[in-house]
């Protein structure tokens, strides 16, 4: 999917729009959730650059997002908000999981 050329103009134009504010408002960020939650607690979120350059389509640039989330969803493993992301783990599993 990142190799169709009409996706990867698309997501350069939403990501040259949130970097720069350039149109207001018409664009989406870039973001995991490490949470069951739509709009998760300060913290279990991992964001992708706010670089209005960075491209999702290359898989180096897409592997240290996804790299950054991993290590911040180990870091809450082994945090006091464990408990947390296991009841958001055990909400995704039972179908649910959107508070």
């Amino acid at each position: 999917m990142y190799n169709d050329l009409v996706l990867q103009k698309l997501l350069a134009t939403n990501q040259y729009a949130w970097a720069t504010g350039f149109p207001t408002g018409d664009h989406e960020e870039i973001k995991l959730t490490l949470s069951a939650e739509c709009r998760a607690r300060t913290g279990f979120t991992a964001w992708f650059p706010q670089n209005k350059d960075a491209k999702l389509w290359v898989a180096e640039e897409r592997m240290q997002f996804v790299k950054q989330a991993a290590k911040r969803f180990g870091q809450l493993l082994n945090s006091p908000e464990r408990p947390y992301v296991e009841a958001s783990i055990r909400a995704i599993a039972a179908g649910g999981g959107v508070a």
